[in-house]
């Protein structure tokens, strides 16, 4: 879904009555203009492809216009393309590969969000412009959890930093009798049968990134009898993990995985109903990633963006609570990347720690992080449908009837060995693009082997 994101009213009308008690902002008339620009010469816009949520948006668009006005400069109006992150990475793809007429109407300035492997992909594609800031990252690590802070080349930068975790109800976790998940197997353990809420892996860069993870963390074999249990244990599939964690505040879902900046903040809406956690020895920090993209129409302006978000005021909205920054948008529960930050405003902090400081357990595996991704979303896929009912059924079926460990383990192993399955999946990208024939028959053909295990399980079990 694409969208376009401007100032609420509310916001609008605040920042523009404090803009001007401070003699630093000459109008606001509406979304597009300011008075400190001729009226034949409109605003410049600025076009951004994210995942991130609308707070986000709003937080750094009232930011970087506010910073924009106390150095003399007009408001620019921001449109914002709003998707989960492996749908930036192909409207990007898109803009590049498409003839002109078939190519997306809105045309990004940058890419906001998404991880390390999402932003080498578009610079690996000479998609991405390069700019020399050492004058503002030479303040920051190298890397931080085991992750780069900036590409080698200067094609992007890491804004600021996210953890991956869980996110459960917990009032309604303690009226059900169930005990919280606090671990990846947890979410597995059947008495979440039916509670567990996921979003595709193919829509949602959250998704990805903790199942690879559990694959990392875990192994292949051990990994897969986790996720598959994790795929018994929910109700079915959405597409955008916000959705989800809706559904996890209102009761629908008990539990789902979760980005810790989503999860902190559903934590502070729900006064701690809901509540999130790292599982132990089995998260990881990741970049958050920001990168100019050559097919932006202003560079100069995104490069200006791009500059922001690495300076102080770009890093305080990421971390810092709302109330200590005398900021007109919400608190954001993001990492700083910034080391000064966290000695700057040690008890204003929205992060329950610091990441430079606290070790979650893993560093994210980037040279293999692609290959499971594309596993992920070919399981995924061929788990839809009519498949996840059986395999729904068969899972109930031998909890009920108690069940050996071997037929668990039979119903949960892996779709096929690791070496098949990369292979497999590496096949099904390239024809999602290529060859949409060859994609379904790679899908079909998977899908009819989980079907007959699942089938001939549930048999046994109902002969039993």
């Amino acid at each position: 879904m694409n969208s376009t994101r401007l100032w609420r009213p509310g916001a609008v009308a605040v920042a523009c009555l404090a803009g001007i008690s401070a003699g630093l902002l000459h109008g606001c008339t509406d979304d597009s203009t300011s008075s400190a620009v001729p009226r034949n010469n409109p605003s410049r816009v600025l076009t951004i492809v994210t995942p991130h949520s609308e707070k986000i948006r709003e937080a750094f668009e009232i930011g970087f216009n506010s910073w924009r006005a106390r150095q003399k400069k007009p408001y620019c109006r921001f449109q914002w393309i709003m998707m989960g992150t492996p749908q930036c990475i192909e409207y990007i793809n898109s803009v590049f590969t498409l003839t002109r007429d078939d190519r997306p109407r809105k045309i990004p300035d940058l890419m906001f969000g998404g991880g390390v492997q999402d932003h080498q992909f578009l610079a690996d594609r000479n998609y991405c412009e390069a700019f020399k800031l050492a004058d503002v990252i030479d303040k920051f690590p190298v890397e931080i959890g085991g992750q780069p802070t900036h590409d080698e080349k200067s094609r992007w930068f890491s804004t600021g930093m996210t953890s991956f975790g869980i996110v459960f109800n917990e009032r309604l976790c303690q009226k059900r009798g169930k005990a919280p998940p606090r671990s990846w197997e947890d979410m597995a353990d059947p008495r979440f049968s039916g509670w567990i809420g996921l979003a595709h892996p193919r829509t949602s860069g959250t998704t990805q990134r903790c199942m690879s993870l559990i694959l990392q963390k875990q192994g292949w074999e051990r990994g897969w009898a986790t996720l598959m249990g994790i795929f018994a244990n929910s109700r079915g599939l959405l597409d955008r993990s916000r959705d989800v964690l809706q559904q996890v505040r209102n009761g629908i879902f008990l539990a789902s995985m979760a980005v810790n900046f989503d999860g902190l903040e559903l934590v502070a809406l729900t006064n701690s109903s809901v509540a999130y956690t790292n599982p132990p020895g089995a998260s990881a920090l990741s970049p958050d990633v920001i990168s100019v993209l050559r097919c932006g129409k202003d560079h100069e302006l995104a490069e200006e963006f791009l500059r922001y978000c690495l300076m102080e005021e770009g890093q305080m909205l990421w971390g810092v609570r709302s109330e200590y920054r005398g900021a007109y948008s919400d608190t954001l529960y993001h990492y700083p990347i910034d080391p000064g930050i966290y000695e700057r405003f040690s008890g204003k902090l929205a992060v329950p720690d610091n990441p430079l400081k606290v070790d979650l357990g893993l560093s994210m595996d980037l040279e293999h992080s692609q290959q499971r991704a594309n596993v992920l979303i070919l399981v995924a896929d061929a788990l839809g449908g009519d498949n996840h009912i059986l395999l729904q059924e068969a899972w109930n079926a031998l909890i009920a009837s108690g069940a050996s460990t071997a037929a668990l383990a039979e119903l949960t192993a892996p779709p096929c060995d690791e070496v098949k399955a990369v292979q497999l999946s590496e096949d099904y990208g390239k024809a999602l693009f290529t060859d949409p024939n060859r994609a379904a028959e790679i899908r079909a053909d998977l899908a009819k082997q989980l079907e007959a295990r699942f089938r001939r399980i549930l048999a046994t079990t109902k002969q039993g």
